[in-house]
């Protein structure tokens, strides 16, 4: 269930509320997501019941926290948060800094002091109630106490224009954060979230606008010049090309004529055209891309669940130092006023939202980065996987070769060539197998829908072969395996191809060749994935072995298995699956769906493949371009790399100014900028993913 929240900027808030709802026994599984303000969240028990503890666990550390309705992408409402507190933060900025500066350079004595308290008061009031409030909650590690009590520190020990210095610094400083966030937040999803158009439906006599979810199948539309194509359907009038950038990232001009097939999100260049519609909006490929990149579970990688659990003790140990700093020296005999300053350093880097929110922001960027490249990530987790890959598997059709069979040779042991091939396409017309696709499209200029058998009891087994009745006839089409397991004799006959053998009431009819081509690119897509550090590569496909070897030799593959099922192919990687390195596999067919699942990194090819393939892999190739695997590859590892530089200097810049501090060579301006300057830095570091 996902949920969406208000009103809670703090990021190691949104990690204690995630930490505490996870203790819960009736909660199987929570996300709470800060860059898209929303809760991913399973349960046992009663919808109502547990929004009613979400939100009152929300208020204890927001006191405005609050669930809302899913925002649409039109809205604006960070933005306008951002301005609003600009005009509110503003006007006491420029009168904090001018009491100040009054102060400092025009009063002396107790007008002096009265001016810096009024100033600061101005500058962080507002922080100070908050921290009241984390008081009553028995919150003592909350940004806005510790903050509060580092700047209060100050005053203490009359260091006066450095706490209101400090608290006005700290508080530009989270204006710029919040803004630089919402500004990342909004590139991202500009990337990755597309308007849906609406379409133009032929009813009667009128053409009526319509959200294209309200079209049926069979319905007609209308498409102008320079229009997207809302429905996948069948082009019925008119002549016109399309580009197909935004599905596969090609911007050539496809040209189309009546009969063929255009899919949503194409753009029609040169004239009206009618469309008679055959999926349903939610159907079609882009629809499927859009949902899956909408529902995908926000699964946390190893590196953020690690960052989650450092912030949980980072916080409480710095706390511990900053207390230890001030007893152990002045016990000593040190002079308390100094000690106690140095203290004051450490409370003011002890917030860890800077590692909070620049780990998930780099893996965001970084599914952002993916995007532009027409590949759909659908949650972290991949992006890590991803960069640690040093094992392939690929399924050998529509991967690796084209999955465009052509009809080579018809060999035929019983009746006429025609008789062979009209009762295989009889039974292949309902598979939706690309081998029978191909036949099916050599078949379509010499056969019409009457022509075919009239069949019955149609059954399909998935790596075998189709099982079908004809009168009193049993009729099977299939691969060799299908035929011996029936118990068909078939005589001896060599194997070097892809071969469609048939048998008609207990007798062997006949085969037909079909002949496949390498993708172009492919093998100069095993030599990039060779340089991506990629060790071994298999082909693992349900070909015989002479044909197998004939593609993976081609390819130069390391490794490949033949006369492999899909339960085959389940088996062989789940045995290599947890072995030298990262395991992923690449494919495309329904029959693909559960090898997807079982890799470490499942790789789905384009958007026109199944839909259990496209929903069981956890990175989908929309170009359908085996060269945008290694490219793939190469961006996870880059993801990874600006994340380690967000650790480091998160990490790096406190620990520095707490050594600093240590020693009186560091001051509190410098520990406010290791607070919410180093978020700024991962903002701007992770942007670079986009480019």
């Amino acid at each position: 269930m996902k949920i969406y929240y208000k009103d809670m900027s703090c990021a190691s808030c949104a990690l204690d509320m995630e930490w505490e709802l996870e203790q819960m026994d009736q909660v199987h599984y929570v996300k709470v997501d800060t860059l898209n303000n929303l809760i991913d969240i399973e349960f046992d028990g009663d919808t109502g019941s547990m929004l009613e503890v979400i939100k009152a666990t929300g208020k204890r550390y927001e006191s405005g926290f609050a669930l809302v309705e899913e925002q649409s992408s039109e809205e604006e409402t960070p933005p306008i948060a951002v301005w609003r507190r600009l005009n509110y933060l503003l006007p006491r900025v420029i009168t904090s800094v001018l009491l100040l500066l009054v102060g400092s350079f025009l009063l002396d004595g107790g007008m002096a002091v009265v001016a810096f308290l009024v100033s600061y008061i101005l500058a962080g009031g507002d922080i100070i109630w908050r921290a009241l409030d984390r008081i009553r909650q028995r919150d003592f590690f909350h940004e806005y106490f510790l903050m509060s009590l580092a700047t209060l520190g100050a005053f203490a020990i009359q260091e006066y224009q450095e706490a209101v210095a400090v608290m006005v610094f700290y508080q530009i400083g989270e204006y710029l954060q919040d803004k630089a966030l919402e500004r990342s937040k909004d590139s991202i999803k500009n990337l990755m979230n597309r308007k849906v158009p609406l379409a133009h439906v032929l009813r009667g006599n009128k053409i009526v606008e319509e959200n294209p979810i309200e079209v049926s199948i069979g319905e007609e539309i209308l498409v102008r010049p320079g229009e997207e194509v809302p429905l996948d359907g069948r082009l019925i009038q008119g002549l016109s090309s399309v580009n197909n950038a935004a599905i596969s990232g090609e911007s050539m001009p496809i040209s189309l004529e009546e009969g063929d097939e255009i899919i949503a999100g194409a753009i029609n260049l040169d004239a009206v055209i009618k469309i008679r519609v055959s999926k349903r909006y939610h159907d079609s490929g882009m629809a499927r891309v859009m949902r899956l990149m909408q529902e995908a579970k926000g699964k946390k990688p190893p590196t953020e669940r690690f960052i989650s659990r450092f912030s949980r003790v980072y916080t409480k140990v710095v706390v511990l130092l900053a207390v230890l700093t001030v007893t152990i020296p002045t016990l000593l005999g040190g002079d308390f006023s100094t000690y106690i300053y140095r203290a004051l350093i450490f409370l003011v880097v002890s917030c860890p939202c800077a590692l909070v929110v620049s780990v998930p922001l780099g893996f965001f960027a970084g599914m952002g980065g993916f995007s532009k490249n027409y590949l759909l990530v659908k949650d972290p987790d991949t992006i890590e996987q991803l960069s640690q890959v040093k094992r392939i598997a690929f399924d050998k059709t529509n991967t690796l070769t084209v999955g465009d069979f052509q009809l080579k040779a018809v060999e035929n042991h019983t009746g006429s060539p025609d008789d062979l091939l009209l009762l295989i396409r009889s039974l292949e017309r309902h598979s939706n197998h690309p081998l029978a696709r191909s036949i099916m499209q050599e078949g379509q200029a010499k056969e019409s829908r009457q022509d075919y058998l009239d069949i019955k009891d149609l059954r399909e087994i998935p790596g075998k072969g189709l099982a079908a009745s004809h009168k009193a006839e049993q009729i099977l089409v299939g691969n060799l395996d299908w035929l011996i397991d029936n118990k068909i004799p078939v005589p001896a006959l060599d194997q070097n191809g892809t071969y469609v053998y048939a048998a008609r009431d207990g007798e062997y009819v006949g085969r037909i060749l079909m002949q496949d081509e390498l993708k172009k690119g492919a093998a100069e897509s095993i030599v990039a994935l060779r340089k991506a550090n990629v060790h071994s590569m298999v082909m693992l496909t349900g070909d015989n072995e002479i044909h197998a070897k004939t593609v993976a030799d081609a390819l130069g593959l390391d490794e490949y298995e033949a006369n492999m099922k899909p339960e085959d192919k389940l088996a062989w990687l789940e045995k290599q699956v947890g072995s030298e390195g990262k395991l992923a596999f690449v494919g495309d067919g329904i029959n693909d769906a559960p090898s997807l699942v079982a890799a470490d990194v499942g790789i789905a090819m384009g958007i026109k493949g199944s839909d259990l393939a496209i929903e069981a892999a956890g990175l989908v190739v929309m170009r359908d371009r085996l060269d945008d695997v290694p490219k793939a590859l190469q961006l996870a590892k880059r993801s990874m790399r600006v994340i380690r530089q967000n650790i480091v200097m998160a990490i790096g810049l406190k620990v520095l100014v707490m050594l600093l501090g240590l020693v009186g060579l560091a001051d509190l301006w410098m520990a406010v900028f290791a607070d919410v300057g180093v978020t700024l830095l991962a903002v701007i570091n992770s942007m670079r993913l986009l480019k």
